[in-house]
């Protein structure tokens, strides 16, 4: 233990301060990027009158206060302007009553499987524009295979149709949008309305865009979702539980968790080995030895620099030759004290 901890720090004082790399956007983290409010918990349509036309956190299009639309307890709000075809509704297991004396009764539409209080609620027309989209904090990067998943149901009371004739149905995409703003679609899953059950449970379904070559043209985009009716004229779809991952899990080297290796991992990098401890407390949900084993020994410690330092040398434009001169020296230090700690351990004790 006192090798190792002395190595580490012998590679902290060691390592040069300046790395010229390849910027890149934010990417992932741990094999999935956050989307905000993804289970459409807020507002808290409950002390809204039990639903209301906005989500946070999601960009929605469609009409802007146009005709309220026929949806049971639906109100339109004070402030807006809103787009009316889109919000969020409470989930409730129980109705009142109208019938004296007044007592709650079971809500035939109550959704049984939903992840938390509340689900969005999407109007069924294909001729307006009406969607959720959300931009993420992550880039389209090479190699990856990005799936989003979204749990999707149908309105008990209004469920989604088609007056023109044929099967209503809606999609989700994996967006970026294009020098044009344009939105181009980078993976699409379709849904008919006869998959979605009664009204009363919601079904994931996912949108994977495969591994994603070199010279694809989202790379380096930021990662957008779209949800939206594709075919229907009224009618209500029903989300839960957004959700978006990516594979591989995790890049070795990758310290900084932000999908890619590049220069912003050499701290990381110096933390890990100096003081496990911060670099666990800074990177709660990451695991330095899986990251940073680049000797394939299970565990990060000094062996790994020189590892560290060609994989990085490889995503660069530019790396210094003293520092590659320093990390050399690093780990011929590193396998001496090794082969030191070996001789030590197999001397008989007295």
């Amino acid at each position: 233990m006192a090798k190792r901890k002395l190595c580490a720090a012998m590679y902290v004082c060691a390592l040069p301060a300046a790395w010229v790399a390849l910027a890149a956007g934010p990417t992932a983290s741990a094999g999935s990027i956050p989307v905000e409010n993804h289970s459409f918990e807020s507002p808290q349509s409950i002390l809204l009158g039990g639903v209301y036309p906005e989500a946070d956190g999601w960009t929605e299009t469609g009409p802007i206060d146009g005709e309220p639309p026929d949806f049971p307890g639906f109100e339109v709000p004070p402030g807006g302007p809103f787009t009316l075809d889109t919000g969020v509704f409470f989930n409730s297991p129980v109705v009142t009553n109208p019938t004296p004396p007044p007592d709650f009764l079971e809500n035939p539409s109550f959704v049984v499987n939903a992840e938390g209080d509340q689900l969005a609620y999407l109007f069924a027309r294909d001729d307006a524009d009406i969607a959720f989209r959300q931009t993420l904090a992550a880039v389209y990067q090479p190699g990856f295979d990005y799936t989003l998943t979204v749990a999707i149901g149908q309105s008990f009371f209004l469920p989604p149709i088609n007056a023109e004739g044929g099967t209503p149905e809606m999609a989700i995409r994996l967006v970026y949008e294009n020098d044009e703003q344009e939105l181009e679609v980078v993976a699409e899953q379709s849904i008919a309305a006869t998959q979605v059950g009664d009204g009363t449970m919601v079904f994931d379904f996912s949108a994977s865009t495969g591994e994603l070559p070199a010279e694809h043209a989202a790379l380096g985009r930021d990662v957008t979702l779209w949800i939206g009716p594709t075919l229907g004229t009224s009618g209500v779809w029903i989300l839960d539980n957004v959700r978006v991952s990516f594979i591989p899990e995790f890049l070795l080297g990758d310290l900084s968790r932000d999908g890619v290796l590049d220069a912003f991992d050499v701290a990381p990098f110096e933390l890990a080995l100096a003081d496990r401890a911060a670099y666990e407390a800074a990177y709660p949900e990451s695991d330095p030895d899986a990251l940073g084993d680049f000797s394939g020994d299970g565990v990060l410690d000094a062996f790994d620099v020189s590892g560290f330092e060609t994989a990085l040398a490889g995503q660069q434009t530019f790396v210094p030759e003293p520092a590659s001169a320093l990390l050399a020296g690093l780990g011929m230090t590193a396998l001496l004290a090794r082969r030191r700690s070996r001789s030590t351990r197999s001397t008989p004790r007295a």
